[in-house]
């Protein structure tokens, strides 16, 4: 029987050959794949063979060229085309419908949790699986090069299919062992059964030094006597000269033979990664047919090596956060599964840690990912019905709880509290954890973990967009409103349309003196057809897609560049503007702030600026640091809305605060609500004691009026006075209204 075909290869040259070209078939959706992949390899030869390329842009157009050309020897497939698995659909027709076994399939993939499983790869005869970034011009051609070869030879086997049936079988074997030591057992198997030698005294060995000085090479797999060493260092087998015959394999990467047997070398494009022993003696093997055997089945045994060590590492990636060890949300769905499948009561949540962002500044990034891996064990192992815990994003933990659907989520955020009563011990660090949760139910609320979790999502969101609260059960209207936001927020970008944003004035005045002290300002949105949009959910929608700083700064530019256009009429009143919580948490707050001064020359003494009280619920040194130096400038500082929020009146004295602004739903029931006037009353008085400046907002009767003189408060906004206003019209008021 010949097998020439088995002769020393040739390398790549950059030189288009002289014998007929190899067929190769890119299948991408994507054209600069196409382009970047021929431009990569349109330099290739082997075996003095160039490359012809073929393009098909979707699986029904690869269909047709591969009906057309029977020839191809190796087509490069992505797995994600027309759907999510149109490649492996793709791979299946060829080899079941259309009866190819012979195209040698490189599947690439730039979305790594679409990895192919195990049986998939044995089924197809998939010879390899790319993650495209990692396919440098390197990789791309060591893998079309094994490609080539395994096309070559598998042609050549199919030619001699009768006597190579056994070596066929044995390769099939070892492609479809993707752990490591499932295919380290497998290659002893089969090279027992291809060359009928006993397992006895075979060992198959992995070098594990990755770089490192110290020689790690590892038995990863032994038969016979010498199995009780599958995991130890060579350097401990009895038979030290078998030892020694390994490791100058792996060395020389290249096969050697003695008295005591043989070591072949498994060498893949990464190298010399391993040799498999085996006690053979060398005339055993010395006879062409079988000499040709071996060679080939090493070579194979090398690539499927390779694809075996590709496979567990990327298992490693999809189902392993690489910060933390933690389980990544792949992780997380399959236990998910397994856990709904045995109708166990499952509950979702998503655990989002107070301060992350000053925490990482304070830690730096290494202690942080510490930090969280430490929080993630707390929450898997100390709450007792917690399934498993994965790292969903960098201050955010995905639990699933085995938990009745009845349960108080109150309840549940308490349990978390315990476990964190004692703090995170990090180096020199002690870290207080405290979080917010949204949870979802698992039956009442769908059964794919990826819905669920989308859904406790939008519980949290609602969480962070409140500003208070712990814990949240998803409720389909939160979708409804979640939905409403996008639909706004879109009415803000360019894309759908002009929305205009302009500026108006509410003044603020004098209780005694009816002299106008203030003016707020104040953004109103007006829609492509004219239409007012209501302002707190044209507010809400740009706090959640992010566009809430951009549309700060523009209201700090503008209040303040009109607010010195209307002070020109000689008017000595303040402004002021509100902060978002948002705008105040990101570092350009500063250079927005001296901007618009800087743009308008607006004093910074004539400065209010109003936050809410949710904003000091955490009282991270990051906020107080901001409002302390807009005091030193001369700015003032207000809480708006008071009474509706944080509400810690024995705390108030020490914030760096100037007044209060009580919030409108007091102030316009107070004259028929006894507990409203109460209210108001009790922070007038709170006020007056901390030498506080009180502002009554939402006057809009002359009873109101009177009874917030009464109660002593200093100042008055609302409709009673004027309603928000343009700048000129403010200039009027300004200049025509005593009170």
């Amino acid at each position: 029987m010949s097998l020439d075909f088995l002769a020393d290869d040739t390398s790549a040259q950059p030189s288009q050959g002289t014998g007929v070209p190899w067929k190769v078939l890119i299948v991408d959706d994507v054209k600069d794949v196409h382009d970047t992949t021929r431009l990569a390899l349109q330099q290739l030869t082997f075996e003095s063979r160039g490359l012809q390329f073929l393009h098909a842009y979707s699986a029904e157009e690869a269909r047709g060229l591969f009906e057309e050309h029977a020839d191809i020897a190796v087509a490069l497939v992505d797995v994600v085309m027309e759907t999510e698995d149109a490649g492996l659909v793709l791979v299946q027709w060829l080899r079941e419908t259309h009866g190819n076994n012979l195209v040698r399939i490189i599947l690439r993939t730039g979305q790594p949790g679409y990895a192919p499983e195990a049986e998939v790869i044995d089924r197809y005869e998939i010879d390899d699986y790319k993650d495209k970034t990692e396919l440098s011009h390197t990789k791309l051609t060591t893998a079309l090069i094994c490609a080539f070869r395994g096309y070559r030879q598998l042609e050549a086997l199919e030619r001699n299919r009768h006597g190579l049936e056994r070596l066929i079988n044995s390769l099939k074997t070892l492609y479809s062992r993707q752990a490591l030591d499932e295919f380290a057992n497998a290659i002893l198997q089969q090279l027992s059964a291809l060359l009928d030698v006993e397992l006895d005294g075979m060992v198959c060995v992995v070098d594990q030094s990755r770089g490192s000085q110290q020689s790690l090479n590892r038995v990863l797999a032994a038969g016979g006597a010498l199995e009780s060493y599958t995991g130890r260092l060579i350097d401990e087998l009895p038979d030290q000269e078998c030892a020694d015959l390994i490791r100058r394999c792996i060395e020389q990467g290249e096969t050697l033979w003695e008295r005591t047997g043989m070591a072949l070398a498994l060498i893949t494009g990464a190298g010399t990664q391993g040799a498999v022993f085996l006690k053979a003696p060398p005339e055993r093997i010395a006879e062409d047919d079988a000499n040709q055997l071996l060679r080939l089945f090493t070579m194979n045994a090398s690539v499927a090596y390779d694809n075996a060590t590709l496979f567990e590492e990327v298992h490693t990636l999809a189902f392993t956060d690489p910060a933390t060890g933690l389980p990544s949300f792949s992780a997380f769905c399959k236990s998910f599964e397994t856990a709904r499948d045995e109708e166990r009561p499952l509950m979702l949540g998503l655990f989002d840690v107070y301060r992350s962002r000053e925490i990482a500044h304070g830690l730096g990034e290494e202690r942080t990912e510490r930090m969280m891996q430490k929080i993630g064990e707390r929450l898997a192992t100390e709450l007792e019905e917690v399934i498993t815990v994965a790292r969903r994003e960098s201050d955010e933990f995905a639990i699933l709880f085995e938990l009745d659907a009845d349960l108080d989520p109150h309840e549940l955020i308490a349990r978390i509290d315990e476990i964190f009563h004692e703090p995170i011990e990090l180096d020199d660090a002690s870290l207080m954890v405290r979080g917010r949760l949204g949870l979802a139910r698992q039956g009442i609320d769908g059964d794919d973990p990826r819905e669920l979790a989308r859904y406790a999502a939008i519980a949290l969101n609602e969480l962070r967009r409140q500003g208070h609260g712990r814990a949240k059960l998803f409720q389909p209207e939160l979708q409804a409103i979640a939905s409403e936001r996008l639909r706004l927020a879109s009415m803000l970008t360019r894309t759908s349309g002009e929305t205009e944003t302009r500026m108006v004035f509410h003044p603020v005045v004098d209780t005694q003196s009816g002299v106008t002290t203030a003016a707020e300002a104040l953004i109103r949105f007006i829609g492509p057809d004219g239409t007012p949009l209501r302002t707190d959910k044209m507010i809400d929608a740009a706090e959640a897609n992010g566009m809430i700083v951009e549309i700060g700064a523009w209201v700090l530019r503008e209040a303040m560049r009109q607010h010195v256009m209307v002070m020109d009429s000689g008017s000595p009143h303040r402004l002021n503007v509100n902060l978002s919580p948002a705008q105040i948490h990101t570092p350009r707050i500063y250079v927005d702030i001296e901007k618009g001064l800087s743009e308008s020359g607006l004093d910074p003494a004539l400065l209010n600026i109003e936050v809410t009280e949710n904003l000091f619920l955490d009282n991270d040194d990051e906020t107080l640091a901001l409002l302390r130096w807009l005091r030193e400038r001369g700015a003032r500082i207000y809480i708006d809305d008071f009474g509706t929020g944080y509400s810690s009146l024995s705390y108030l004295g020490k914030l760096p605060v100037d007044g209060l602004k009580i919030d409108r739903s007091f102030v316009m029931n107070m004259d028929e609500d006894t507990e409203a006037a109460a209210v108001v009353g009790s922070v007038i008085a709170i006020g007056a004691k901390l030498g506080m400046d009180v502002v009554a907002e939402g006057v809009e009767t002359e009873e109101q009026r009177r009874l917030l003189t009464d109660l002593g408060a200093n100042k008055l906004q609302g409709f009673l006075f004027t309603k928000p206003c343009p700048a000129e019209e403010l200039r009027q008021f300004l200049g025509g209204r005593q009170l």
